[in-house]
């Protein structure tokens, strides 16, 4: 410190009531709005988040409803199956051996969690 009460030598300012600055008021006010903006960009970003994996989930479902419209041609019928899990789309099944003209599909989706 120096002699006159500054660390970088310059000498301390009294503020004057009318000089500028921000009351406390509008600080409060500013971290307030700055609250609610980033709460509705949260809310926003979850309900993207949301309407994609709901629009993936759709796009999954007719991908394999087509798959399920071929087999169901070339084997005069749907997949019977008890399990969750491919009912014969991607590897060939004991009940369609003759028919199958698959994989229908590449690889059975992945399961989504929401």
């Amino acid at each position: 410190m120096d002699e006159s009460g500054g660390l970088s030598g310059r000498p301390w300012r009294r503020l004057d009531p009318g000089a500028g600055g921000f009351t406390v008021i509008e600080l409060v006010a500013v971290m307030a709005l700055l609250g609610l903006l980033s709460t509705m960009g949260l809310i926003i970003g979850r309900n993207v988040a949301q309407a994609a994996k709901t629009s993936s989930t759709v796009t999954q479902i007719a991908y394999i409803q087509k798959a399920l419209v071929n087999m169901a041609t070339h084997c005069e019928g749907l997949p019977v199956s008890s399990s969750a899990g491919d009912p014969g789309l991607v590897t060939r099944s004991t009940r369609n051996r003759t028919c199958w003209q698959g994989p229908y599909i590449p690889r059975w989706p992945a399961t989504t969690s929401f």
